[in-house]
This record gives C-alpha cells, structure tokens and sequence, in this order.
C-alpha cells in the first residue's frame, strides 16, 4: 500500500482542477518532437534501402537475362577439333574466342560495344561486359566481369542524345552490381 503522505507530497499542494504546469507542456513537446524527428528520419532510410533494393534487383535481372542468352549462344557451338586443343591462342582458334566472336555478332545483345544503356524509372544506368584474356590452361572458358553503374550526373532522359552522351562520360557514377562467370560452351566437353 501505498502511503498517504507520500501521495501529498508527489502532488504538491496544488488543486486538481489548475492544470498542467508550463514545465509540463514544455516536456510534453520535446518528447513529442523527438519521436517525430526520430520517426521521420528512420522513415527517409527505409526508402532509401527500398530505392537501393530495387536498383540491386534490377541489375541483377538485367545480368541474369545477359548471361542467360550468352549461354544460348554457347550452347548452339558445334564440334570443331581445330578449336578442342590449341597449342598457341589466337582469336579464333579456341570455343572461348568463338563465343566471343558470337556475342560480338549477336543482334540480341550489346555486343560490339559491350555498354548497354539501361532505363528503370526514367534513370538511366550502365552494364559493362569485360572478358577476361583467354588463357592456355583453360582457352575454352570465357571469363565475364559484369558491372552496372548508375549515372547520376543529371540523370534524367532528354531528347538531346548529345546532352546524354556528355552525361554519361562524366565520372559521377556509382556501382550498384557486380558479378563475374565463366562459360564454358558445351561443345568443348566433346572434345577428347
């Protein structure tokens, strides 16, 4: 139980009907701005990581659907026994180089310029393509860095390809991907 006197001293002598006092209201505001502040700030990180997430999803995709129709390519090489075992490399004489070759030609991918421009939610990103120097040891696996950077420097489509292109050759970028492969057409595994 609690003891009477101390209810007459945590209530102080004031009457019950005055109110609340100033130094009341005053804290009463600080906690209430606080949690508003706080809230509002944990509320403008949550959409950054939304912001970020997507980003990440969407170079992803555009990665997979990339390595996935270069593995098309790769899958359609037939048996050459000029390409199974190569003493010295060269740009067509192993299926690395071939696949290669094929991406260059391809119309269905980036392939001469192994830059593609990407647009998602009217901003405008880059995949770059890198291949990796076919090596003696292993001239059938070709080796694929990919990174897709977002250009912020005025990141916004406009008609004008040349104001676009000058956008994009600044170096305000940021990468949002990484990924590296290797493919190996199965025409190789046929070899003896």
């Amino acid at each position: 139980m609690v003891n009477p006197r101390w209810l007459v001293i945590l209530a102080g002598n004031k009457p019950s009907d005055r109110g609340f006092t100033m130094l009341e209201v005053l804290i009463a505001i600080m906690v209430i701005t606080f949690f508003l502040a706080g809230t509002l700030q944990l509320m403008a990180i949550d959409t950054l990581y939304k912001i970020l997430a997507k980003q990440q999803a969407n170079a992803a995709q555009w990665i997979q659907e990339d390595v996935e129709e270069i593995r098309a390519l790769a899958a359609g090489i037939t048996r050459n026994d000029a390409l199974c075992k190569p003493t010295t490399i060269t740009s067509t004489n192993n299926y690395a180089s071939v696949l290669q070759g094929q991406i260059a030609a391809s119309t269905t991918l980036p392939g001469a310029n192994p830059r593609a421009l990407l647009v998602s939610n009217g901003k405008l990103y880059q995949m770059a393509r890198t291949y990796a120097t076919v090596t003696t040891d292993q001239p059938n696996v070709l080796k694929i860095s990919y990174t897709v950077t977002d250009i912020r420097a005025n990141n916004t489509l406009t008609p004008d390809s040349t104001q676009r292109n000058q956008d994009i050759n600044r170096d305000s970028t940021s990468v949002i991907a990484r990924f590296y492969t290797e493919i190996i057409p199965a025409a190789s595994f046929q070899c003896p």
